[in-house]
């Protein structure tokens, strides 16, 4: 298995053969962001949006035992059969490999990546290669990894190989209360929703890409002054 080339943001939105005209500003977000109390136990019935009948679930060990249980009776409540996949821990295409032969063989249509920023990238690439829609659930917001378009990888010994981008950012992105690491008060987290939006777009820039620097710098200037 390799790292698929095939939508490196500059080839996409700005190749050599553009007659020198200027690189275009491009936003890359989620399908849909959902935000708020109790909202794990709604990931089954937001992913009827996508029409899925049987989905996996790929969370680490640990998370299977913590909040898999909530996300596992959403799916099976909202009548999608539920597949659970453990996490090896680390986002290595070794890993990426070994989770597309075991889901392929389990035909599933959506797969539900619930954990930190590896766990989440891995879902991203194990999705893109079984052709099935990726919906995210972080456990904790400190990356862009939840809403933007690519997954950094690893070697087996956690050591950075590159990175690989894809045609759409998650399908779905639902965060809950606790990822966020402080109460809701209203609607006052929504700055960092939009910076997890606005990182993912930023974040093409940090990796060789200014595609998108401009328009996520745009954005958070207007978010933070």
């Amino acid at each position: 298995m390799e790292i698929s080339t095939a939508y490196l943001p500059h080839e996409v939105f700005a190749p050599s053969d553009r007659g020198g005209l200027p690189v275009p500003r491009v936003f890359v977000a989620p399908g849909r962001y959902v935000e708020g109390r109790g909202v794990l136990r709604g990931v089954g019935h937001y992913l009827t949006l996508l029409g899925p009948t049987r989905a996996a679930l790929l969370m680490s060990a640990r998370g299977l035992r913590g909040d898999g249980a909530t996300l596992l009776a959403s799916l099976r409540d909202a009548g999608i059969e539920a597949v659970p996949r453990p996490f090896g821990g680390e986002c290595s295409l070794q890993e990426i490999e070994a989770q597309v032969a075991a889901l392929a063989a389990e035909r599933v249509d959506c797969l539900v990546a619930a954990g930190g920023g590896k766990c989440i990238d891995a879902g991203k690439a194990i999705a893109f290669r079984l052709g099935v829609p990726v919906a995210i659930v972080p456990t904790l917001a400190s990356n862009d990894a939840p809403c933007s378009a690519l997954s950094v990888l690893y070697s087996p010994e956690g050591v950075s190989t590159g990175a690989e981008f894809y045609p759409d950012s998650p399908a779905l992105v639902v965060v809950a209360e606790a990822a966020l690491g402080f109460p809701f008060m209203g609607n006052m987290p929504l700055p960092i929703s939009a910076d997890l939006v606005c990182a993912s777009v930023r974040d093409a820039h940090a990796l060789g890409s200014s595609v998108a620097a401009d328009a996520g710098d745009e954005a958070y200037r207007r978010l933070h002054g």
